[in-house]
């Protein structure tokens, strides 16, 4: 295809800029899922008379929004996104060489993690690594290259389906939307006031709640995952759930204090700055939780 011919007149990016007005006002407005969709699929529409994103390879600001809009409107829903054919492999090279995280290590014993999981789980490990180590004299490139490893990794999380087939089918979902959260959690990716990932936790919380699923989980991971779900979480009566959870296995385990919960925790993929700035504030309540429970007859 000649792009050339495609190229994006200053017409065509007034007419993407007023759709993705109208989609951002559709974000800030809870609730509005099926919207968001009918949206969005304008607005593809809409790029795809013009040749496609390609056609706004060198507007990459432009191109960056739609993305935004996209997976933030996904995970606020909890369904796939418009564009996810725009990313279709893992960016990041030699992901077949997986050294999963000391807990995941001990997920994949159990469950026998999928392949497809496995590869990002690998991948979110390298991009949360390199994350933690940005610094003020980090360049350009390393920031644009964080953000496509990120929205990459977004978009296969997002565009993945576990059905309901069996409980061990719907513990590999549990793990897709734990990983989606721990994105949630370390880049604050959601518009502020606007998306949150309610209904991920609630979907969340359905699994969890089914006995059978959770024979294929252990408590770390669970605990893991629960600490996620509070760390996302909007719904009071969702987070009082999460942290429920979270003191049913603090005990579970044996967890006597902060340190041994943030060390519980660092089995898995982390950001030093996240975990530092949420995990007392859980643990507070976690132990306010525990001392209502005591004192009720």
């Amino acid at each position: 295809m000649d792009l050339q011919r495609f190229r994006a007149s200053p017409a065509f990016i007034w007419h993407i800029s007023r759709a993705m007005s109208i989609v951002r006002k559709r974000l800030k407005a809870a609730g509005q899922h099926d919207q968001w969709e009918v949206d969005m699929r304008i607005l593809k529409a809409l790029i795809d008379m013009r040749g496609g994103l390609d056609a706004l390879n060198d507007k990459p600001m432009v191109q960056g929004k739609i993305y935004r809009a996209d997976i933030s409107g996904s995970l606020d829903g909890g369904r796939k996104p418009i564009f996810s054919d725009r990313f279709q492999q893992s960016p990041i090279p030699n992901s077949h060489n997986y050294h999963l995280p000391q807990g995941f290590q001990e997920l994949d014993r159990l469950l026998r993690i999928d392949s497809a999981l496995k590869a990002v789980i690998h991948d979110m490990q390298s991009l949360v690594e390199e994350f933690s180590s940005i610094t003020k004299s980090s360049g350009q490139t390393v920031v644009a290259r964080i953000r496509f490893w990120l929205t990459s990794i977004q978009y296969t999380l997002l565009s993945m389906q576990y059905g309901d087939d069996c409980p061990r089918t719907q513990a590999q979902e549990v793990c897709r939307l734990s990983l989606l959260l721990l994105l949630n959690a370390v880049f604050h990716e959601s518009p502020p006031g606007a998306s949150t990932s309610d209904v991920l936790i609630s979907q969340l919380r359905r699994l969890l709640e089914n006995a059978e699923v959770l024979y294929w989980l252990p408590p770390t991971f669970r605990l893991w995952t629960l600490y996620l779900a509070a760390c996302n979480v909007a719904s009071p009566t969702i987070r009082a759930w999460s942290i429920a959870g979270i003191a049913e296995l603090v005990l579970q385990i044996g967890i006597s204090d902060e340190e041994e919960f943030s060390q519980q925790l660092t089995l898995f993929p982390f950001d030093p700055l996240t975990l530092h700035a949420i995990c007392p504030t859980i643990w507070d309540d976690v132990q306010y939780f525990v001392q209502i429970q005591t004192a009720l007859p």
